[in-house]
């Protein structure tokens, strides 16, 4: 089954394609998709009050409950992205330490090739 999404790519990103309205594509689809459970807050989206992760929520604490983090974007995916099932998607939570803060380090990637490095 072959469906359409808005393409969302940002211009900075290194594999954006100018003139592109569209995408037909399962892969480019799921990241879009991802992307909106990432840097969504819960209630954001109209008549979907649960979907988001709230991140920004990780901002100023010292201490990440990593395995809550991870299973919340999991829940997410089955929830909201049913064809995610179709690949293997590996989310890995870290923490780096800089200075005087700590940075959560979420690291997303699709069938073993890395698309998302995201610190909070």
């Amino acid at each position: 089954m072959s469906y359409n999404e808005i393409y969302f790519r940002d211009p900075t990103d290194p594999k954006y394609r100018k003139n592109v309205l569209e995408s037909d594509s399962k892969l480019e689809n799921l990241i879009t998709k991802i992307k909106m459970i990432l840097y969504t807050r819960k209630g954001e989206v109209l008549g979907q009050p649960e979907l988001g992760m709230n991140l920004d929520d990780y901002l100023f604490e010292s201490k990440y409950n990593e395995l809550q983090i991870r299973d919340n974007f999991y829940t997410q995916l089955a929830k909201f992205v049913p064809e995610s099932s179709e690949f293997k998607i590996d989310y890995d939570v870290g923490i780096k330490s800089e200075g005087y803060h700590n940075v959560l380090v979420l690291n997303i990637k699709i069938d073993d090739v890395k698309i998302l490095d995201i610190e909070v």
